[in-house]
């Protein structure tokens, strides 16, 4: 973007931050002039909260819950919000497991992992979802500790082939949905 420096959210206004997984590469360019480049993506209409995290609302088997998709975090999260949330939801839909996590360098045991077979965020399904359960700080930290909430990490957005996050628009883009998601 012909800008020298530490990448920082503040200065991302107006731009596109796009993730090429397969060749390893990320661009940071205008929004207007990269917007071409995403046809054919499937676009995730989101909402900028806390300063610069794009926050979309998803569904799993018909419960709403809040997604943060997180490009600095290697794993998906959830809080025990989201677990209560999707209690309802039958068995073969949701599975419990054992399960360890790290949060800001120290290991956190959380004592659930939870799957999903499919999150639907608008027409994008991401199938295949592994959220370690927790009571990690950051929900606590931005309000959302009593909200459903899942921390869509690197873990589960790698396999999209491709990301892209329109700070224009508050729009996320996939290459192609995680997982083969439709």
């Amino acid at each position: 973007a012909g800008e020298q420096g530490m990448l920082g959210f503040d200065g991302m206004a107006g731009r596109l931050l796009q993730i090429d997984f397969a060749n390893r590469c990320v661009e940071v360019s205008d929004a207007e002039a990269a917007a071409t480049r995403l046809v054919g993506w499937s676009m995730v209409q989101g909402r900028l909260r806390f300063g610069s995290m794009l926050m979309a609302r998803g569904e799993i088997q018909g419960v709403g819950v809040n997604v943060l998709v997180d490009t600095g975090s290697d794993m998906s999260l959830c809080n025990a919000a989201f677990r209560a949330a999707l209690a309802s939801v039958r068995a073969e839909w949701v599975q419990y497991q054992e399960g360890r996590a790290f949060t800001a360098g120290r290991p956190l045991y959380a004592r659930d992992s939870i799957w999903t077979p499919t999150l639907r965020l608008g027409r994008v399904r991401v199938r295949s979802v592994t959220a370690y359960q927790g009571e990690y700080h950051i929900f606590a930290l931005w309000g959302l500790q009593d909200q459903p909430t899942l921390l869509l990490g690197m873990d589960v957005i790698r396999a999209a082939g491709g990301l892209a996050i329109d700070y224009r628009r508050n729009a996320i883009y996939f290459r192609t949905p995680p997982h083969g998601a439709s």
